[in-house]
């Protein structure tokens, strides 16, 4: 009765064991002394794009594994006595073999991780307020907001690419400063 999840659960624990055995770091890197800020700011730019493929990664893998793990306790909840019996052997030795939801904390605590290199490593990117003179050409826009919902986004995307993101005096930190500006609601802090 619960083949199908134990089945899906496998393969997510073999997916999820793989990326936690190939964890990836992202620390902050050291400014050389040639080095100009804008070389500088975009190799912490590279390093958050990086972080933030592997943060998806991982958060989907989370979810899965989650999802997974509660349609089969949904499913042997609503078993019958001799039922629920003999699923309880067979839950007790997949979660022997496969010790899916410890792994799936070791996931949420890579997570963790992952959100506070990120915070780090957009801590050093200069805010918006401490631009140099260099851009006060830039004439003062109302620049459009993003709340994260996903029905808005495109429009939002549009606006912010045609007042910011095709601005080739720009660079690419700089521009990342503006779009976190842009970001407002409980899912960007």
């Amino acid at each position: 009765m619960s083949q199908a999840f134990r089945t899906e659960l496998q393969g997510l624990f073999q997916d999820a064991t793989f990326a936690l055995e190939n964890t990836k770091h992202f620390a902050l890197p050291i400014k050389g002394p040639t080095q100009s800020d804008n070389h500088f700011y975009e190799s912490i730019n590279a390093l958050l794009s990086d972080l933030c493929l592997e943060n998806q990664n991982i958060c989907e893998l989370t979810d899965d594994l989650s999802h997974t793990h509660n349609n089969w306790m949904s499913l042997r909840s609503s078993m019958t006595g001799p039922e629920r019996l003999a699923d309880n052997t067979v839950f007790d030795q997949f979660v022997a073999q496969y010790p899916y939801i410890e792994t799936l904390n070791h996931l949420k605590q890579y997570k963790r991780q992952l959100r506070s290199a990120q915070k780090i490593l957009e801590g050093a990117l200069p805010s918006v307020s401490s631009q140099s003179a260099s851009h006060a050409h830039i004439p003062r826009m109302a620049l459009p907001t993003f709340n994260g919902k996903s029905a808005e986004f495109l429009s939002f995307w549009n606006q912010f690419n045609a007042s910011i993101g095709k601005l080739s005096t720009l660079s690419d930190a700089v521009k990342l400063s503006y779009l976190k500006s842009c970001l407002s609601g409980p899912r960007f802090p």
